[in-house]
C-alpha cells in the first residue's frame, strides 16, 4: 500500500473493549510507520485508548438508541464526516458487524468502492433479522472481509458474503511481564461476570477436584456478580476460591498465576487466552464456538476440551495442577504466541492484503 493514501478506520467508539483495543494498535502502529491514518467513530461515547496525536479523530455527537431513525441518522452523519475527508487514494475499513452495513451504504453513496469491512464477533451469533439481511445483501459490495478466525471465513464462505476474506488474528496487547517471578498455585480466569463466559461451571469443576493447595482467582464484573459471590459464600472451597471484579491490573494477575482456565461457550476471538498463553501460563479451554481452536493446538501449547464436557474438563485440569513438569512443557510452546500475534505482523498482514485487492 503507497504509505501517502490515507487509512481510514471507522467504528462505533473507541470506549473499552477488544475491538477498540485493536484499532488502537492498528492505527498507532501503522502511523509510526509513516502512513497516514484517520479513525471515525459513529456514536457518542468516551474515548478509552491512548491515540497517537498523528492520528486524525472524528467523533460523533450522537447517542445510540438501536431504532432504525436512529441508524439513519448515523448512516447520514457518517457520510457527512467521509466527505471532509480527502476522497481520493483512501481506503476505508469499517469495523463491528451491527454499522459495517452503514458504512457501506455511506461509501457507496460517496462513490468510494474501497471499502473493507471486519467482523469481530462469533460469525453464528444473532445479530437480528435486518442486521442479517442488511449483511447479506451490502458485504458483497466491500472490496473484503477481515474475519477474525477460521471457522469465521468459512462461515462467511458458505454464506457467499464475499470471495476475498482476509483472516486477521487479534495483535497481541502489551503485557507487563515479570519474567521467572515465583508462581503461586493460581487457578485464573478473566472476563465478563455473564451466562456465556460460564464462570459458575468453572467454579463447579473446581470444587470437584477439591485441592485445597490450590486457589481460583475469577477477575471480571458483569450482571453475574452476587450470584457469584452467594454460590462461593455457600462453597466449601470458599476460602480458596476469590471474586476479584474488574481490575485495571489484569496483568498483575496473570503474572501470579499458574494455570489458566477458560470454560467460556461462546467467542469472536478470545484475546485475554492469548494474553494468558504469552506470559506464559498453562492453558486449559473449551472448544467453543470461536476462537480457541485457532489459538490452542492441543496438548502442544494448551490444552482443548471438547465444548461442554464437563467430566474432562475436570480430569484434564486436575492432572495439569498435579503435574508440574507438563505445565512447563505446555508454557514452553504457548510463549510462541509473542510472535505469532506480534503487531508487526498483523499490520504487515493486513497491508499485503489490502494491496493485492485494491490492483
Amino acid at each position: 500500500m503507497k504509505k501517502d493514501r490515507n487509512i481510514i478506520f471507522i467504528l462505533p467508539t473507541l470506549g473499552l473493549g477488544g475491538m477498540e483495543r485493536v484499532v488502537t494498535e492498528l492505527s498507532n502502529h501503522l502511523v509510526q510507520d509513516n502512513y497516514i491514518v484517520s479513525i471515525v467513530t459513529l456514536i457518542k461515547h468516551t474515548i478509552q485508548y491512548d491515540i497517537n496525536p498523528k492520528v486524525e479523530l472524528i467523533t460523533s455527537d450522537i447517542d445510540y438508541t438501536g431504532k432504525i431513525f436512529n441508524k439513519l441518522k448515523i448512516m447520514l452523519n457518517l457520510r457527512h464526516n467521509l466527505k471532509r475527508l480527502k476522497l481520493e487514494e483512501n481506503v476505508f475499513l469499517s469495523f463491528g458487524e451491527r454499522f459495517n452495513s452503514l458504512s457501506i451504504l455511506a461509501c457507496r453513496s460517496l462513490g468510494i468502492k474501497e471499502i473493507f469491512v471486519s467482523d469481530r464477533n462469533n460469525p453464528y451469533a444473532n445479530n437480528g433479522y435486518v442486521n442479517d439481511k442488511l449483511r447479506n445483501a451490502l458485504y458483497p459490495f466491500a472490496k473484503g472481509i477481515i474475519a477474525q478466525t477460521t471457522e469465521a471465513q468459512k462461515h462467511f464462505h458458505k454464506l457467499k458474503l464475499n470471495e476475498n476474506i482476509l483472516v486477521l488474528n487479534n495483535p497481541i496487547k502489551q503485557i507487563r511481564y515479570k519474567g521467572d517471578s515465583p508462581k503461586s498455585h493460581t487457578i485464573l480466569t478473566v472476563g465478563r461476570l455473564d451466562k456465556l463466559k460460564n464462570h459458575e461451571e468453572l467454579i463447579d469443576i473446581f470444587t470437584a477436584i477439591n485441592d485445597d493447595t490450590w486457589n481460583l482467582v475469577i477477575v471480571g464484573g458483569g450482571e453475574l456478580y452476587d450470584h457469584l459471590k452467594s454460590k462461593i459464600e455457600n462453597n466449601p472451597l470458599q476460602h480458596n476460591i476469590f471474586l476479584e471484579g474488574p481490575k485495571s491490573n489484569v496483568d498483575d494477575y496473570l503474572n501470579d498465576a499458574e494455570i489458566f482456565a477458560f470454560t467460556s461457550l461462546s467467542e469472536g476471538f478470545p484475546n485475554v487466552l492469548i494474553e494468558a498463553m504469552s506470559v506464559p501460563l498453562a492453558c486449559i479451554a473449551y472448544d467453543c464456538k470461536v476462537g480457541p481452536a485457532d489459538i490452542i493446538d492441543h496438548n502442544r501449547n494448551g490444552i482443548l476440551i471438547p465444548l461442554k464436557n464437563r467430566e474432562l474438563f475436570t480430569s484434564e485440569l486436575k492432572q495439569l495442577m498435579n503435574d508440574k513438569e507438563r505445565r512447563n512443557r505446555l508454557k514452553n510452546e504457548a510463549i510462541k504466541v509473542r510472535e505469532k500475534y506480534n503487531i508487526n505482523e498483523i499490520c504487515r498482514h493486513l497491508v499485503d492484503f489490502i494491496n493485492t485487492k485494491m490492483m
